[in-house]
């Protein structure tokens, strides 16, 4: 929608008094024509609404006082900073102020999403914290896809590097002054994307034609972009051991052993490289802990399950298509089929959990503080007798519940919350059930019945109908992965072949 500017109508016509009267409108509407002979029915109508209220007033005036966002909304292109003049961003009314100026900013991106490059993807950013915490994170979704896009081909590039001074003018053509500044103005929700990129650069202590000046410059380089406390001290601590000569990487001196021990306190490598530093816990905001399990895996797992995932991933596709290309309607989460359980106590989990919406559908997810108890009435899973050992890891960015039971009128329900990229071991035997439902946040005193979560969307109710029993297995261990797929849709992978999806 375009944007029209207050100031505008005011000085074509002093007379009229903001905001608007019922008697002023008509006059109002004349003189908006007379300004705006190309604007729309639509563009009239919203205008008229922002003129008649006192805050449509208020967000009109910080709007037009803004010259940098004025600019933009009347070019229709990012071609400067957006800078905060008036510190909008800690005025009591910015939330509300950001649903206002969404209606004509969020429309620019999806316009010039296209036009990105290292010149303006800064740009790009800084006007991102205008927009209300669902298309703020839209945009820097697609424009961290553009940054990732860079690194592949900085990787790829890197490989043909034949000394240190070619890695040393690859990463300063990646980490420029804009791509560290568009890197500082991510949300808590993307911080993500600055540790796998550090991954990545740490990674290349191990390169070739890696030396002690380049990791010198590599470490400095890093400090410059805004990580947490605990990132900057791991990082300057590295530098620091590599200015004293305790960490050297040239062969004629000592060997990589050393570095390698040091490195591994930033990066855990497992299947490729995986994630790498802690960051500080506050479980409110911070970011999930960039750890992984996948290296207690054998290479000959890894692979199984790597061909799982894309053959999960390919049905996932087709079923899609299959629905998109049916007659029939798709009702999606509503297409649950129900069960008549006979354990009595999960009965009533199942029954209470599957009406019960007290909780909004969660658009973004915060981290979750670990939480060792059990669900309300139910065991510890953790101290379940069995014959089989079980290993779930959980490689997604959210805490799930494990509910496990014999499927018997009067047998215990076993539970257990097992955080974001974590492992559970338990205890399991032939003919149980395991049921893995995704959430996060767990009520603080939370009754029979209610919702195990305090935040959770509709891929709790459908993994409330999928069930796992355990059918047979060669062996004494279970290896399972909750592995995500993309769109917060996740899947359980057994690597035994040991369960029957129910």
């Amino acid at each position: 929608m375009k944007y029209l500017q207050l100031g505008a109508v005011k000085k074509e016509n002093p007379n009229l008094q903001f905001p608007l009267s019922e008697d002023q409108k008509e006059e109002f509407l004349e003189t908006f024509k007379r300004l705006n002979l190309d604007a729309s029915e639509m563009d009239q109508v919203q205008f008229l609404n922002v003129c008649s209220t006192p805050k449509g007033i208020i967000f009109a005036s910080w709007t037009e006082e803004n010259t940098s966002l004025l600019h933009t909304l009347k070019k229709g292109e990012f071609t400067a900073l957006f800078v905060d003049s008036s510190k909008l961003q800690e005025h009591a009314l910015f939330e509300e102020y950001k649903v206002f100026i969404e209606l004509y900013l969020f429309p620019i991106f999806t316009d010039q999403f296209s036009s990105v490059s290292g010149k303006n993807i800064h740009f790009f950013m800084s006007y991102s914290v205008l927009l209300p915490d669902y298309q703020q994170n839209l945009v820097q979704d697609s424009l961290s896809d553009w940054i990732f896009k860079q690194k592949e081909e900085l990787s790829l590039a890197t490989n043909k590097a034949k000394k240190d001074t070619d890695l040393h003018r690859m990463i300063d053509s990646f980490l420029t002054a804009n791509m560290i500044a568009a890197l500082d103005l991510l949300n808590v929700n993307h911080y993500r994307v600055k540790t796998q990129l550090l991954e990545f650069f740490m990674s290349l202590a191990y390169h070739p034609k890696s030396s002690t000046r380049f990791l010198m410059y590599l470490t400095n380089k890093l400090l410059e972009i805004q990580f947490t406390a605990e990132h900057k001290k791991q990082l300057g601590n590295f530098g620091a051991d590599v200015k004293k000569g305790k960490i050297v990487v040239e062969s004629t001196r000592v060997s990589w052993l050393r570095l390698s021990l040091v490195i591994f306190v930033l990066l855990l490598c497992g299947a490729g490289i995986v994630a790498l530093f802690f960051v500080e816990a506050d479980p409110e905001t911070d970011i999930l802990q960039e750890q992984t399990a996948y290296m207690d895996f054998s290479k000959e797992e890894r692979l199984k399950l790597d061909s799982l995932i894309t053959e999960i991933k390919s049905e996932e596709r087709m079923v899609d298509d299959a629905q998109l290309d049916s007659n029939l309607p798709f009702v999606g989460v509503d297409l649950v089929t129900k069960r008549d359980w006979s354990n009595e106590l999960f009965r009533k989990l199942y029954q209470n959990w599957g009406n019960n919406d007290s909780v909004p559908y969660t658009k973004f997810f915060t981290q979750a503080k670990p939480f060792s108890k059990p669900y309300v009435k139910t065991k510890d899973l953790d101290k379940k007798q069995g014959q089989i050992a079980v290993e779930l890891h959980n490689e997604t960015d959210r805490m799930v519940l494990l509910v496990v039971f014999k499927n018997n009128k009067k047998e215990p329900v076993y539970t257990k919350y097992l955080e974001a990229k974590s492992v559970a071991e338990w205890k399991i035997n032939i003919g149980e059930y395991l049921l893995v439902l995704p959430g996060n946040k767990v009520p603080s005193n939370p009754e029979f019945g209610n919702l195990p979560f305090k935040e959770l969307d509709q891929h709790f109710f459908e993994n409330l109908g999928i069930s796992y029993r355990v059918d047979f297995i060669n062996g004494k261990r279970i290896k399972l992965v909750w592995e995500n797929l993309g769109n917060n849709e996740s899947y359980l992978v057994d690597l035994s072949g040991a369960l029957i999806k129910e």
